[in-house]
């Protein structure tokens, strides 16, 4: 039995921690790359190229070292280089160009892909993205990546030339070894100003430039006198060696040529990203000016006010920015930096002023203003009803913001005719009030002739001319409940007859004396009964209904017996004697 054993690393892949944190410090991300570059050193010294290179195989433990990861399509290397088998394998973001297009591959192609994984660390994205995994092949052998300094000006110069260094297209261009990287990198966490391609220019130099060792005088006399007899005989080889001399002369002219080519194309930079094209952050003005100087472009800043940007940040630049273009750096780059809003003091005391005597004032100073006209009951026509605008402690208050003035129209409301209400129902009178615009209030009270719920009254009467919204009152009349009871009226007394003792006996011989009167009962002058008895009745009852006090008056054979007020709400039964 087999078995693998393999070390348990606890930490996060660099993929996750550039994903949660986005850019990373570019000091940490320097630390990263160099511990990732001698772990690759070591693997190329062991003939070992990983081939691979990318955030997700390479493990951050918490203690903050790095593990080189997933060797799965690491090949042996076979005199310094190895060839490609048929297809590309691995991550096309991460690709080599020689990788994507599937040629040989070597430890330099482990280095452009540190390189990528250094310009995301400090960038955020990889320099290279498309829909496709063959759009983004193509891209990494034919376009050129934007800076990483134009995306993040925070990183050194330093920085932005070793990372632009690893990832060249051409593999002779980049560092020989990691070891050759690990070393410019400890030389940035030492001297973060350090400029790298000066030293690339001062390496090429050099090697145009190699001395000749001095040979002694007599040494050269000698080789004169050998290489003149030696012309003398052979007159022939004059003329080879000033052939050989021609081409060393124009040898050095090509060399020259393409140095000084070069040095043009040091002295070219990407066009830096200030205004926040293509959705990118918008800089400050100081950031755009370190950029600027960092990619050594001169600059001129022209302050303008903007409705939109806020103050001190870009609004735009010229030359525009053009992905991937670049152009000779000494060149001057207008940038266009916001002055905020563009304020005016406000005139004081405005509110104290006439209408005319605002508009004027306003017209002095440039501040835009708008007249609205709205009714009012209490400010008469033409005057000053409110200003409206925002102003800061200053007193100023921003120029492409309007003052609104309201202007009174007078009233709105219109004359209108109080029509009768009296007689109308409740209901009735309050919609024709209503129709007129007029407020209704109403008041109880008592008519004894009006029925319940009818107007009786109305404040202002009839026929006066109010403005609408006017207060009218009217006076519903509200009978009250009557109060039962009885009145018990004793005849006999009234009359002086004494009540009798037998009954009174019949037929002819009784007498033809007549023993009945007749009793009418009025009530506040309205007869509730009339009906004839007998003189002898003593408890002759009479039902009456009242709102309480009222006058009673009986009359017996039209002769006014009683005349008194009864009050049934103090006592409901009466006796009448």
């Amino acid at each position: 039995m087999y078995y693998i054993v393999m070390e348990l690393i606890k930490g996060k892949t660099l993929k996750e921690i550039i994903e949660e944190e986005g850019r990373i410090p570019w000091k940490v991300a320097v630390d990263i790359a160099k511990q990732i570059s001698s772990a690759l050193e070591m693997a190329h010294k062991n003939g070992i190229v990983h081939r691979d290179i990318k955030p997700h195989n390479i493990i951050i433990s918490d203690d903050f070292t790095v593990k080189v990861t997933d060797f799965g399509i690491a090949k042996a290397v076979t005199n310094a280089t190895m060839t490609a088998f048929g297809s590309t394998i691995g991550s096309v973001h991460y690709f080599s160009p020689e990788h994507a297009k599937g040629t040989i591959t070597d430890a330099k192609s482990d280095i452009y892909s540190i390189g990528i994984v250094m310009y995301e660390m400090v960038t955020g994205r990889v320099p290279f993205d498309a829909d496709t995994p063959v759009s983004v092949a193509l891209k990494q052998v034919q376009e050129k990546p934007i800076e990483p300094i134009s995306i993040n000006p925070d990183i050194p110069e330093g920085l932005n030339y070793i990372i632009l260094k690893a990832m060249r297209k051409d593999k002779e261009e980049r560092y020989n070894s990691a070891n050759e990287l690990l070393q410019d990198l400890e030389i940035l966490s030492k001297h973060p100003e350090t400029d790298f391609s000066v030293f690339n220019q001062e390496g090429i130099v050099s090697q145009m430039t190699k001395s000749i060792p001095i040979v002694k005088n007599r040494r050269r006399e000698d080789e004169r006198n050998n290489k003149k007899t030696l012309f003398e005989q052979k007159p022939w080889l004059k003329l080879v060696m000033l052939g050989i001399a021609s081409i060393i002369i124009l040898i050095i002219i090509v060399a020259a040529t393409i140095f000084l080519l070069n040095q043009d194309r040091q002295k070219e930079a990407y066009i830096p990203n200030l205004a926040g094209a293509q959705d990118e952050k918008r800089l400050k003005k100081d950031e755009a000016i370190a950029l600027l100087e960092k990619l050594k472009f001169k600059y001129e800043i022209v302050e303008e006010y903007s409705e939109e940007i806020p103050k001190d940040e870009v609004i735009k630049q010229d030359p525009k920015f053009q992905p991937n273009y670049m152009i000779k750096t000494g060149t001057v780059i207008k940038v266009y930096v916001s002055k905020g809003l563009e304020m005016v003091k406000v005139p004081d005391e405005l509110d104290k002023k006439t209408v005319d005597e605002i508009k004027k004032a306003l017209d002095d100073t440039g501040i835009k203003y708008e007249i609205i006209e709205e009714h009012s009951e209490e400010i008469e026509k033409g005057k000053l009803l409110k200003l409206e605008y925002t102003k800061n402690e200053q007193g100023e208050m921003p120029k492409k913001d309007t003052i609104k003035i309201y202007v009174s129209k007078g009233t709105a409301k219109k004359d209108v005719v109080i029509p009768k209400l009296e007689d109308l129902k409740k209901e009735e009178a309050i919609r024709k009030l209503q129709a007129l615009n007029l407020k209704v209030t109403e008041q109880e009270t008592y008519v004894e002739y009006k029925s319940n719920g009818i107007v009786t009254l109305s404040t202002p009467t009839a026929g006066t001319t109010v403005k609408e919204g006017t207060e009218v009152k009217i006076f519903v009349n509200k009978v009250p409940e009557l109060i039962k009871g009885k009145i018990v009226i004793n005849v006999a007394k009234m009359t002086g007859t004494a009540a009798p003792t037998t009954p009174p006996a019949s037929g002819i011989l009784s007498g033809a004396t007549s023993t009945k009167v007749k009793v009418k009962v009025e009530l506040d002058d309205k007869k509730i009964e009339e009906k004839e008895v007998e003189k002898t009745e003593t408890a002759l009852t009479i039902p009456v209904s009242s709102l309480g006090r009222s006058r009673l008056n009986v009359y017996i054979n039209e002769s006014l017996k009683y005349d008194d007020y009864i009050d049934l709400s103090q006592k409901t039964t009466w006796n009448i004697e």
